[in-house]
């Protein structure tokens, strides 16, 4: 076994140029936004615009954004890395903190700026617990909840005219104000989309009130995470309204929304060689002790638009290597290993798939092929699942051609493909797969 590839985000952006330019452009155009809040006194657009970078998984937003604090490297840069924090009993606390530990030294021994910073996380944690107990379930453990209640008890109590909200959003500014004199921070929150809903949804709407009009803090959030996937949380907090538009709570939260860009074939083919490096390939036939063949065929698999993901591509070549560890280098495959590289492809992408595989008959996958192939037109006995199948991003491109095969409809038709799968997914369940 030659080595393993890490899920770490890339460290250097020289061969993503695509990403590299996007970093420039953000940078450039936060700066733009200093200059115009310092010629325009009363615009509220640095207050009320947090950014919004959506990206799929595996799109490569941790390494944007760590791309994106070296090009601020004047400027103060907070960095929340909310699925690590998710086991805390509130993000908004654990927010706190990391704006706390992002000072000097000088800065925490400041009476101010600790009176300061423990009002506000005072006020952070009673929200938190307030929402704790009136959800249905109890996020957090009993400890996070007591931290919280003793935080509460180190604090003298607030006026009770104002309320915590309020309150929030007051010491918040005076929080950013008494830290930062000047040169404003740029809070970055990343991994978002990988928090539960309630968390992730939680957060956002505590975020709203700390950019609202009645602040003026001069610091602004970027947020990273999967536009899609934060809109099925927010429609899974609205869930008992069903008419709620999702896309509409975005448009309020982030006035301003950018698509990450996908890379370039060109970057594609670069970094997938790097990772085949990485992961110990080689390609030389006549030398097989240097390390794991590689097919070309590959390289179709992992150039299709849902495949063309660095994360799934490092999840298929560990899982290849899983699967080939105990086997000699130097022995050829009985199977197809670009299939089977297609297959681990599938699996990852549409993690439902091998369910529907070993829990359908004939009969449904003949469904799915009459489906495919008459799209506009619904079988009278068709099986409701079918639709619920072929609903699923870019599920019916695949079926309908194979990477590595062809067209489903004259070279490699869909029923042959999944007698081929299921032969494919025997063996790497022999594996534990």
């Amino acid at each position: 076994m030659k080595g393993f590839l890490s899920d770490t985000p890339v460290s250097s952006l020289e061969n993503w140029p695509e990403l590299q330019g996007f970093a420039n452009y953000l940078a450039e155009n936060l700066n733009k936004l200093d200059d115009f809040e310092q010629s325009h006194q009363n615009t509220e657009l640095i207050n009320t615009a947090p950014i919004l970078l959506s990206g799929d998984w595996g799109s490569g937003k941790t390494s944007l954004l760590m791309c994106l604090k070296k090009e601020l490297n004047d400027k103060n840069v907070v960095w929340l890395d909310a699925w690590r924090y998710e086991a805390e009993s509130s993000l908004m606390t654990a927010l706190l903190h990391c704006i706390w530990n992002s000072q000097p030294e000088k800065n925490k021994v400041n009476q101010q700026a600790l009176d300061a910073f423990m009002a506000v996380l005072k006020t952070a944690a009673s929200l938190g617990v307030r929402g704790m107990l009136g959800a249905i379930g109890i996020k957090g453990n009993l400890t996070d909840i007591q931290k919280d209640f003793d935080t509460i008890s180190q604090v003298k109590t607030q006026p009770p005219s104002k309320t915590q909200t309020d309150l929030l959003t007051e010491q918040f500014e005076e929080l950013i104000n008494t830290l930062w004199k000047d040169n404003k921070p740029i809070i970055i929150i990343d991994d978002l989309d990988r928090c539960s809903p309630q968390s992730a949804v939680e957060l956002l709407d505590q975020i709203r009130l700390l950019v609202s009009s009645h602040t003026h803090t001069g610091c602004r959030f970027v947020v990273a995470m999967d536009k899609v996937t934060l809109q099925q949380a927010i429609r899974s907090k609205f869930s008992s309204l069903s008419s709620y538009d999702s896309q509409r709570y975005l448009e309020k939260l982030f006035p301003i929304m950018l698509q990450i860009p996908r890379f370039s074939l060109a970057t594609h083919n670069t970094l997938y060689q790097e990772l085949l490096s990485q992961g110990g390939y080689q390609d030389d036939q006549d030398n097989p002790d240097s390390g794991l063949r590689f097919d070309e065929k590959w390289k179709d698999v992992f150039s299709t638009p849902c495949f063309a993901n660095l994360r799934l591509i490092k999840r298929c070549l560990n899982t290849y290597q899983w699967l080939m560890s105990n086997e000699p280098e130097s022995h050829t495959p009985s199977f197809d290993t670009a299939l089977l590289m297609e297959w681990l492809a599938a699996i990852n992408r549409w993690p439902t798939l091998r369910d529907y595989l070993h829990a359908k008959s004939n009969v449904f996958w003949e469904q799915v092929e009459n489906a495919l192939q008459h799209d506009s037109v619904r079988s009278e006995n068709q099986d409701a699942t079918v639709d619920e199948l072929l609903e699923q991003p870019y599920i019916r491109e695949f079926f309908n051609e194979s990477p590595t095969k062809g067209g489903a409809r004259y070279e490699y038709r869909l029923q042959t493909r999944i007698q081929d799968y299921k032969v494919l997914d025997e063996f790497i369940s022999s594996k534990g797969i």
